[in-house]
């Protein structure tokens, strides 16, 4: 099996569609067919922990909240779950 990651870059979700960086293709061989294969997979697996990684970050904001910390990975949290349920990022 290929050792392979998701789609690199920022998603968005618009119209019940996800947009994502273009990947240019210089051609159909096989390797770059391998390569769509494991990385098709690999977005089906983030996609598959979504829910649990949208609970994380609802509890680290929780967390957060009890402490009275702020900073940088707080903002991404709060704008990640802003942008899983819909709402401004």
């Amino acid at each position: 099996m290929t050792e392979s990651t998701h789609t690199p870059g920022t998603w968005e979700y618009s119209n019940g569609k996800v947009y994502g960086e273009i990947i240019e293709i210089a051609s159909l061989c096989q390797p770059v067919v391998q390569e769509e294969e494991a990385m098709v997979e690999a977005n089906g697996r983030l996609i598959a922990a979504a829910p649990e990684l949208l609970q994380v970050a609802r509890d680290y904001v929780l967390l957060c909240d009890l402490y009275d910390w702020e900073g940088h990975v707080l903002d991404t949290a709060h704008a990640a779950i802003a942008k899983a349920e819909g709402g401004a990022a």
